[in-house]
């Protein structure tokens, strides 16, 4: 019964402190622990036990770690497991009698788990950050693993601490993030896939922030940034909406990544839209894009399965692969004379999509590892040249398309 308890009370614990490798370092644990505990009790097979136990240890070990990728874990994964070896060493070596040594073989069970718990709850309140030395002599952050208010600090055993480094945070169930002034870059995906990331503080000195920095960070709506943006930073900011610092590409729009919807205009003087620009906004259900556009990044506007229709400018040339990938809502598309080349995969997903007209008959449709358009389409256009084509939804890879006479 005090195993079972203790079991219920770890469990809840960190099903609330969301941390489901917590939950993994009990539970593997336990098999460790019932089954000499069964061996003990029968006073049969001791030796066995601690072997079995042994094996136990070691798949604790590699499935926190290599599962969860959480070096934080280790620690706690050894501990643990050596106070449990210790106490069934004890149960086994000292003469106890027959119903203390049965009362013994149960709190070596429970003192282990609870002993695991209360290192997690250290662990889950406070800060564990993993760091490399890079060719300047300071500290580059690559990993994490702790409480959700991130403070990034400036410094690290008297080292100072200058950049975020690429997947640094990827993926981490974290709710803030304030970096600390000293920090001068932000690696490619830092924080990418932070569902629950709500607000981030940037400091004066940061002078890059990478490639999809904060890409599917779906809660993002706060971000505060430095007064006067570094002369030397790779970004401006203004009202809300990030650009490469020549204000030419559409980056990313956090206070708008939760709960944008209706129809957008993107502003007159952008160039280009960037990789993963719109990616994931599902209420979006329209986008205007300006004649000073003249490319659509990769995975930009994949996701967006609200989106009905899309204005696309007389300038744009260029329409990467995978651009409107599972804009499943998408109906119709015109492609101006101006675009000369489609990526692979495109439009794929656009299961809506029953007409595109083409205004010229020179664009090139890519079909490396994947058509730009779903079903025949691509021979269609090859043959028929300038023209609005249709078919039937849901448009599949077997769907047949006629041009309009």
């Amino acid at each position: 019964m005090p195993v079972i308890v203790g079991m219920v009370l770890y469990y809840a614990t960190f099903h609330m402190l969301d941390d489901d490798a917590a939950i993994v370092e009990l539970l593997i644990p336990l098999i460790g622990i019932v089954i000499p505990l069964v061996l003990i009790y029968f006073r049969k097979l001791f030796v066995l036990s601690i072997i079995i136990f042994c094996a136990v240890v070691i798949i604790i070990t590699l499935a926190i770690c290599l599962s969860f990728n959480d070096n934080a874990a280790f620690l706690p994964a050894i501990s643990g497991s050596l106070a449990m070896v210790a106490s069934f060493i004890l149960v086994l070596v000292y003469p106890w009698e027959e119903e203390l040594k049965k009362l013994t073989g149960i709190l070596a069970a429970v003192i282990p788990v609870v002993a695991l718990g209360l290192f997690n709850v250290y662990r889950l309140t406070g800060s564990f950050f993993e760091f490399q030395n890079n060719a300047q002599g300071t500290l580059i952050v690559t990993g994490y693993s702790g409480k959700k208010e991130v403070i990034i600090p400036t410094t690290h055993k008297g080292i100072s601490v200058t950049e975020i480094g690429d997947k640094a945070f990827y993926g981490k169930n974290i709710i803030s993030v304030t970096i600390s002034d000293g920090v001068t870059s932000i690696g490619n995906s830092a924080f990418e896939g932070c569902a629950n990331l709500a607000s981030v503080t940037i400091p004066d000195s940061i002078t890059n922030i990478g490639d999809q920095a904060f890409v599917k960070c779906n809660s993002l709506t706060n971000v505060t940034l430095p007064n006067n943006v570094n002369s030397d930073a790779n970004y401006s900011i203004v009202d809300g909406i990030w650009y490469n610092e020549a204000k030419t590409e559409f980056i990313f729009r956090p206070n708008l990544i939760k709960g944008i919807s209706g129809n957008v205009t993107i502003p007159n003087g952008i160039t280009r839209i960037g990789e993963n620009a719109f990616a994931e906004l599902t209420d979006l259900t329209g986008i205007t894009i300006p004649n000073s556009v003249n490319g659509i990044g990769v995975y930009a506007f994949q996701n967006c399965t609200g989106l009905t229709s899309v204005t696309i400018g007389n300038s744009v040339t260029n329409i990467a692969q995978l651009a409107f990938v599972g804009c499943n809502s998408l109906t119709s598309v015109i492609i101006p004379k101006s675009v000369n080349k489609i990526g692979r995969l495109a439009f794929s997903g656009c299961t809506s999509l029953t007409s595109v007209t083409f205004e010229s008959k020179s664009v090139e449709l890519e079909d490396n590892s994947g058509k730009a358009f779903v079903g025949d389409l691509h021979d269609k256009y090859l043959a028929g040249g300038i023209g609005t084509y249709t078919t039937t939804a849901p448009v599949s890879r077997n769907s047949v398309w006629t041009k309009k006479r």
